[in-house]
C-alpha cells in the first residue's frame, strides 16, 4: 500500500465515529531503487538474501514519499537518499536476515537496527532512509498550519 492508500485507509476507518475523527493524518511508504529496479519489503528470507547479496559494495537510492492529510487539504512530497553499502560475506548477510529484521523493511534493511552495520555512507538525510524525514515533515506541518518557516 502507498503513503497515499494508508492515509486514506486510516482516515475513513477513524472518520466512522466523529469521537475518533483524526484533525491530521500522515502516512509515508519507503523503496529502494538500483539499476532501474524497485524494491520494497522483502517477501521471503531468501528474497531478503538476494536482494541484500545485490547491494553489498554498492550505491543505491532510498525514496521516502510522505502524505499528510489535515481534513480536505492534502501535501504530498518525495524525498531521497543516496546509501552506499560496503561488502559483507554471505554468512554475515544470512545472520542479518536469520534475525527476520529485513523483512518488514523496504530493500530488506533498517538503517537504525542491525542493518545499519552495512552502511558505509549516505548522501542526504538519514530519517529518509529510516522512512520519515523529519525536517522535511516538519516545514511541511508548519507551512500547513500558516507557520511559515524561513
Amino acid at each position: 500500500m502507498t503513503a497515499h492508500g494508508k492515509v486514506q485507509e486510516v482516515y475513513e476507518r477513524l472518520s466512522k465515529d466523529d469521537a475518533t475523527k483524526p484533525d491530521v493524518v500522515i502516512g509515508a511508504d519507503t523503496m529502494v531503487t538500483m539499476d532501474g529496479q524497485m524494491y520494497g519489503k522483502p517477501k521471503t528470507p531468501e528474497h531478503a538474501f538476494e536482494v541484500l547479496q545485490m547491494l553489498m559494495g554498492r550505491t543505491h537510492v532510498v525514496y521516502t514519499g510522505v502524505v499528510i492529510k489535515y481534513g480536505e487539504k492534502e501535501v504530498k512530497f518525495t524525498e531521497s537518499c543516496k546509501v552506499k553499502f560496503g561488502k559483507a560475506t554471505p554468512a554475515q548477510i544470512q545472520a542479518y536476515v536469520d534475525t527476520g529484521e529485513p523483512l518488514d523493511k523496504a530493500g530488506g534493511y533498517g538503517i537504525q537496527g542491525l542493518g545499519g552495520n552495512f552502511v558505509e555512507s549516505i548522501e542526504g538525510d538519514y530519517f529518509t532512509v529510516v522512512g520519515l524525514p523529519m525536517y522535511r515533515l516538519s516545514v511541511a506541518l508548519c507551512n500547513l498550519f500558516d507557520y511559515h518557516i524561513e
